[in-house]
């Protein structure tokens, strides 16, 4: 058995010296595989402290055992139980514990290589800062603005950008967890078995080694922690309106705004946006449609709204295929996936959209196979000023640089990392995406940094 797991066993049933249990709990705080083992440790041992008390006669225990063995051919695992039930709970900690609770313990730490506890976890839930917690069945992923998430399991893993929600459902100890995309942007990495993942009615059956980016393109409003992050997508402007009096006690009007006017939708994504950054950001995104703050008072100028290309909002789901094979369906229709493919909301089929496009963001992220295809792009190291608003054509920094960023403007202005210059060439929840000049290369900068929990 692995030296370090015996001693985290250890260290969770008290049998460390005390010489060693600074040691221990120093690696197991660097290690977010070890927090997960020590947590469900905890949790079974209390789960078995709390059992009837009955006898177990040593043959009893020899027949677990013997079950656990045939049960899953991981000799570890098995090694692990015999470590923890006859060296441990049997000979210090529980001499009489019912025999049931072995085989519950048996088969906990053999169908899985990590330790479940009452409630099995399927999934870990990594962040950028190496920050992780547990997936169960059932659990929604949802990954703040500025801070990507990464869901890792067995046979894979699936990237998650700022904004993004998905949640997780466990199909049996040896399949890979089920994905239903809530919203937002996701990369799924079907490494060495097959994946399952939904979207807005259509199903991805992703085969062993199949890398597959989508994009769902769904109405999301959450301002959180008194603007610390605003996440507005798509969002009819009457509803932005609820949200930011619930948030920040704005009380704006929108009671003379036309029904069809209010009913306009908008979006914007922004952290550490006080009061003032959030008014004037949703502003900026209303006033296409005449939509003007007077006061506390939202009011429309006809004649002053500007030509508005509707066709952006028909898209809802946009999936391509990175690598290998997949099958989408909807229904009983089902086909091979192409490179590309959109719908809209009313099903339809309006052509491919270029991949490089939907994906950029998880460069960096530490994905072999995307970063294999994203050789043109580097990850910048710094971050947005807090107070940045990212719309979906231009980037308008905090107050002190009085300047916006038109997506596709013509000038290499922004100061990236290193003293070059770049021009704005795409804009994300979870960054902005630049293009060197004098160079094909691109950089993402971040977002700033903000809680993802």
């Amino acid at each position: 058995m692995d030296r370090h797991r015996e001693k985290l066993i250890a260290l969770v049933l008290g049998d460390l010296q005390p010489d060693e249990i600074p040691g221990v709990e120093a690696q197991v705080s660097g290690d977010v595989t070890l927090q997960s083992q020590r947590d469900s440790l905890q949790r079974q041992v209390a789960a078995m402290r709390a059992l009837p008390d009955d006898d177990i006669p040593q043959a009893a225990v020899d027949r677990v055992l013997e079950a656990a063995r045939h049960f899953h051919e991981e000799p570890e695992a098995v090694q692990l139980a015999r470590v923890i039930t006859l060296r441990t709970f049997i000979n210090v900690y529980l001499p009489r514990i019912a025999a049931a609770a072995l085989f519950v313990l048996m088969v906990g730490y053999a169908v899985h290589y990590l330790p479940a506890g009452p409630e099995a976890s399927v999934a870990t839930v990594v962040a950028a800062d190496g920050n992780g917690w547990a997936v169960t069945d059932g659990d929604l992923v949802e990954a703040r603005i500025g801070s990507p998430l990464r869901i890792r399991f067995q046979t894979g893993e699936l990237l998650l950008d700022g904004g993004a929600a998905v949640r997780v459902s466990a199909q049996g100890p040896y399949k890979a967890p089920q994905f239903e995309v809530d919203r937002g942007r996701v990369v799924v990495d079907a490494a060495r078995a097959p994946v399952q993942l939904s979207a807005a009615g259509r199903s991805l059956e992703l085969e062993p080694g199949a890398v597959v980016a989508l994009d769902l393109d769904r109405e999301h409003a959450r301002i959180m922690d008194g603007g610390a992050v605003v996440e507005i997508q798509r969002t009819a402007i009457e509803d932005v309106v609820r949200a930011a009096n619930e948030a920040y006690g704005m009380h704006i009007d929108d009671s003379l705004l036309p029904d069809a006017v209010k009913r306009r939708r908008v979006t914007f994504f922004g952290t550490q946006l006080g009061k003032r950054e959030f008014a004037d950001s949703f502003v900026q995104a209303a006033s296409v449609y005449g939509v003007r703050l007077s006061g506390n008072r939202l009011l429309y100028e006809a004649g002053t709204t500007h030509r508005v290309d509707d066709t952006e909002f028909d898209t809802l789901l946009s999936v391509s295929l990175l690598n290998g094979a997949a099958e989408i369906s909807q229904g009983n229709t089902r086909q091979a996936m192409p490179a590309s493919i959109a719908f809209t909301r009313d099903g339809a089929l309006p052509g491919a959209e270029r991949p490089e496009r939907t994906f950029v963001w998880a460069r960096g992220m530490g994905n072999a196979v995307v970063d294999a295809k994203l050789r043109n792009v580097s990850t910048g190291d710094a971050t947005l000023p807090a107070g940045s608003v990212i719309h979906p054509d231009r980037l308008v920094l905090p107050e002190g640089s009085e300047r916006i960023f038109v997506l596709h403007g013509p000038d290499f202005n922004f100061p990236l990392p290193g003293g070059r210059k770049g021009r704005l060439v795409g804009l994300l929840s979870s960054g902005a995406e630049f293009e060197l000049e004098g160079s094909v290369t691109r950089v993402f900068v971040p977002h700033s940094s903000v809680a993802t929990r």
